[in-house]
């Protein structure tokens, strides 16, 4: 997306919230009244998507950002008919930052299935700053690797390693806590985005062994901007709005259900 404004601001950790506009409906008709439903008329309609999407930023190139998104739902499905030209409303940069320090020995980031693109602007940054990154990626499965980013971290890391749950040809069967264990060492940071499940995984990791740890948390949300509460999260100082006190949290912070 051509978006100037933000692609100046954003900084990794940061998340937009896009108006996916509308989505197309098909409507079937039976005729009801038949000893067996017969269909009677077909048409297709358009719908209003009324919440916003948040999406991490995932790369920014001169005026340009780019996010990654799987098709999942009405408001995915309306994106990835957008045609070059088509516009979309956008609002950001929103959230919080990762945060690093130039003295820390070495990053570790680890990534689980679609929680791979908001570390991309982070391992540019901290290369851009001469700091040592390690990424970790796990998968369920082959099909769930997303290969150009892959591709991309392996310019910006001194190592990448990918494990899949799924035992698979040319790739590291199990979880991404196995590698962490192997990988972390004493002064590391872990910045780690994912379902909720491997972020307490990792942050349980990460703790025991005495390391920083940070989490991007994901929730849906619908304003982005703190005001309708929908994206809580329960801290040591208590419930916190994902969209403005995060998506970034101190693993310490998270309390979990």
């Amino acid at each position: 997306m051509e978006a100037p404004g933000i692609a100046r601001t954003a900084r990794p950790g940061q998340f937009v919230n896009i108006d996916c506009g509308t989505r197309v409906v098909d409507h079937t008709v039976y005729d009801t009244d038949a000893a067996w439903p017969q269909i009677g008329s077909h048409f297709a309609a358009s719908e209003r998507i009324f919440l916003r999407r948040p999406f991490s930023v995932y790369h920014v190139d001169g005026a340009r950002i780019e996010i990654i998104h799987r098709v999942i739902g009405a408001g995915t499905a309306a994106l990835s008919r957008l045609q070059p030209g088509d516009t979309v409303k956008v609002l950001g940069p929103l959230g919080n930052l990762f945060s690093f320090s130039p003295l820390m020995q070495r990053a570790v980031l680890v990534a689980g299935g679609i929680g791979l693109p908001p570390l991309l602007i982070l391992a540019q940054a901290l290369k851009e700053n001469g700091l040592h990154s390690v990424l970790l990626y796990g998968a369920h499965h082959r099909e769930q690797v997303i290969d150009p980013a892959v591709r991309e971290f392996e310019t910006l890391c001194d190592e990448v390693v990918v494990t899949l749950e799924t035992k698979t040809k040319g790739y590291r069967t199990g979880l991404i806590t196995e590698p962490l264990q192997e990988q972390l060492h004493t002064g590391d940071v872990v910045y780690a985005v994912g379902p909720r499940g491997m972020l307490r995984a990792v942050a349980e990791v990460a703790g025991e062994r005495g390391n920083r740890c940070y989490l991007l948390m994901e929730e849906r949300m619908a304003c982005g901007i703190g005001v309708c509460l929908s994206c809580m999260q329960m801290t040591t100082s208590g419930y916190r709005r994902m969209c403005v006190d995060g998506p970034v949290f101190d693993a310490r912070e998270v309390l979990w259900a």
